[in-house]
């Protein structure tokens, strides 16, 4: 490519510069490609100047002989070549300009692209932060979508967790049904104990189930603390102290109401004065106590016969305040929030120490079931003791229904015989298979306890009505529902009142049907429940929700209630006064702690405290006439107060079943205790019939 130097001439003579004479004013030359070449060789420039120059002999210009080349020169004129010059400047100058926002251009597009590139990086990463926060979010509220899982791992790895903390319950609950069946561990031993094994008291301390007298309270029934275990679920409860109640139909979770004492003798109420029903009342409780209808013939229709039970249940946890399952008016759960409560009470086992006022109970807080929204489920495990009228005495004769409980234990501990633990709060009692029907026998069906239980309701109360159903899944995996039935019947079941045996509406892989509750628990009881602040079971189609219970006592309840021979006005509160003296009656009665309507001349002693427990001393009480007397508790005792000529008759019969002799070592003992007890009565018959051989042949 060829170079050209294009130069302005400023001046039309000069001298010579550097070799050079500068041309005339106003003229331009052209510099040709070799001109430029020997210039840049020889380090000089050659300007010829001529509006018309003459090649041969340039005058004013430069002469040849100073170069050592020919140089050719082109000569142009100065106003053409600068419009040329211009008109180049202005197209290079408007080429340069169109192509640099080209280029700006080119760059942006590239930057553009190199951002728009790195933007999308930018939105996938931000999208899945967004969705990682929104997993997060979701996670830390600890539910899912139904059917999903959590995102997170951590929160994955803590429901997994949850989920193996629920079959641990579970876990603990059959390992303890195999060292027993539902019944009562043990009770407080205050200060028991000894060198021996069997001076460890259990369910027998100072009395069966530790059961005590308050009849200054209207039907109310003394018991102090329990550790029970109800279908592998271990129990311990509050000082009990419980009222005769039981739920109510169609109720509100928990509601209860009173039981209502049987009526007075018309032979009784009749009388023309107290004195005289007082001797009349007196006839009544004789027959009882003799179980005699020759000294009244319908003695037996006023004696109520009951049934108290311990319930249990796992309650849905919603909150840490719990309230109190039912009314001691003696007694209620130190109420300070759940964990508190719990804090407590572990405190107290690990230190050894007793509370004080045997308020504190222990409730266990458990995951009961995974939602489907992958929440647990907490509960608690509650328990309450509610009663239920069986019927009068005539149809529920307790006498006739029970026998002693062999106690070797504690006739040994104590000292006593058979006699006395009868006679004492001391006994403890079992329900025969049916009335009268005394010894031992192998049973595989509902007995008299299915019938004293099945009068009892669970949690839905009185007049409750349950069909109770279940998914089952057939060989092939298809499902269909399972009802259940009476036992050995088509007939529903009603599940609502307490049961032990059923019937399915179809027969097993074992070919059978016909079944008791409980993997292997012969006293476990179970109730069903629509109440949604019990914890649902989640499998077989889910929605089941129960309550268990066991058997506490038989109690008869007197006429001596409803009794009030002298009028004493009944209060719906406290009364006035101290009760203590003659100068300070009680102003009249009310029936939680102040129910002292019977005479107390109708027994021939006062009121003797046999535990410490005991609040039936007798109370000095403005009567209607305006006379002051001495009377005595109307409600519930172990045994009536003694009455001249009168049998002492028991109204308070501990059957509950003990935990530890559901266990298959008790049974091991138990069958040799048989066998060995067999063969001794079998050795002295032999010995008896060899004496009276020896007898007839005159050697004796």
């Amino acid at each position: 490519m060829s170079t050209k130097r294009i130069y302005e001439v400023t001046a039309s003579a000069g001298p010579i510069v550097g070799g050079v004479k500068n041309p005339g004013d106003g003229q331009q030359i052209t510099v040709s490609e070799r001109a430029a070449e020997y210039d840049v060789q020889q380090g000089h420039l050659i300007f010829v100047g001529d509006p018309e120059p003459n090649l041969e002999k340039p005058d004013g210009y430069v002469r040849k002989s100073y170069l050592d080349t020919k140089v050719d020169l082109v000569l142009a004129k100065g106003d053409e070549m600068d419009n040329r010059v211009n008109e180049a400047a202005d197209r290079a100058t408007t080429v340069i300009e169109s192509v640099a926002p080209l280029a700006t251009l080119q760059q942006t597009a590239t930057q553009v692209t190199q951002d728009a590139g790195r933007a999308e990086d930018a939105r996938v990463a931000v999208e899945g932060m967004e969705a990682f926060g929104n997993d997060m979010q979701k996670d830390m509220t600890n539910t899912h979508d139904l059917g999903g899982n959590f995102a997170t791992g951590l929160v994955k790895s803590v429901s997994e967790q949850q989920y193996i903390d629920l079959q641990a319950f579970e876990v603990a609950a059959q390992i303890r049904r195999g060292y027993g069946q539902s019944g009562i561990r043990f009770g407080r031993h205050y200060a028991d104990g000894g060198d021996a094994a069997y001076h460890r008291p259990s369910m027998v301390s100072f009395a069966a189930l530790g059961v005590h007298n308050h009849p200054n309270y209207r039907l109310m029934c003394g018991m102090p603390e329990q550790t029970a275990i109800i279908n592998g679920h271990e129990i311990n409860t509050r000082h009990c102290d419980y009222r005769i109640m039981h739920g109510v139909g169609g109720g509100a979770y928990l509601e209860v109401e009173d039981a209502i004492p049987p009526a007075v003798p018309p032979s009784v109420a009749t009388k023309a004065t107290p004195e005289e029903q007082v001797a009349e009342m007196r006839e009544y409780l004789r027959a009882f106590g003799a179980k005699d209808a020759s000294i009244r013939a319908d003695y037996a229709q006023y004696f109520d016969t009951y049934v108290s039970v311990l319930e249990c249940w796992l309650e849905n946890l919603d909150g840490d305040t719990l309230s109190d399952t039912f009314p001691s008016f003696r007694h209620q759960i130190d109420n300070g929030g759940l964990r508190s409560m719990n804090d407590n009470y572990m405190s107290m086992f690990g230190s050894g120490l007793k509370a004080r006022f045997e308020n504190k109970d222990f409730k266990p807080t458990v995951i009961r079931v995974m939602n489907d929204d992958g929440s647990p489920q907490f509960a608690v495990l509650r328990y309450r003791i509610s009663a239920m009228r069986l019927g009068t005495y005539a149809d529920w004769p307790v006498h006739r229904m029970v026998e002693l409980v062999d106690d070797p234990a504690t006739r040994l501990r104590l000292s006593k015989t058979d006699d006395d633990i009868d006679k004492t709060r001391l006994g403890r009692y079992r329900v025969l298979g049916s009335l009268d029907d005394r010894g031992f026998k192998r049973r595989t069906g509902p007995t008299l306890l299915d019938d004293i239980m099945s009068s009892v309701p669970g949690l839905d109360g009185v007049g409750a009505n349950i069909e109770e159903s279940y998914l089952d899944t057939n060989n092939d995996h298809s499902t269909f529902t399972q009802r259940l039935k009476k036992y050995k019947t088509t007939t529903a079941l009603n599940s609502a009142y307490y049961n032990r045996f059923y019937s399915y509406e179809q027969a097993g892989a074992a070919g059978r049907r016909d079944y008791r509750r409980g993997w292997n628990d012969p006293t476990l009881f179970v109730a069903s429940t629509t109440k949604s602040e019990v914890a649902q079971l989640s499998g077989m189609g889910g929605g089941h929700r129960v309550s268990w219970a066991i058997p506490l006592e038989l109690i008869v309840a007197t006429p001596l209630g409803l009794w009030n021979p002298y009028d004493v006005q009944v209060l719906n509160g406290n009364p006035t006064g101290s009760g203590n003296t003659e100068a300070s009656p009680y102003s009249g009665v009310y029936q939680n702690g102040y129910w002292f309507m019977t005479p107390s001349d109708l027994f021939d002693v006062e009121g003797t405290d046999i535990d410490p427990a005991d609040t039936d001393e007798a109370a000095w009480v403005q009567c209607d006439d305006g006379e002051v007397r001495l009377m005595r508790g109307s409600g519930i005792y172990v045994h009536m107060p003694e009455i001249s000529g009168i049998q002492t008759a028991r109204l308070r019969y501990p059957i509950a079943p003990m935990h530890d002799e559901g266990s298959f070592a008790f049974g091991y003992m138990k069958a040799f205790e048989t066998e060995q007890g067999e063969l001794s009565a079998q050795i002295v018959a032999e010995l008896l019939e060899q004496r009276k051989a020896l007898k007839k042949g005159g050697l004796l």
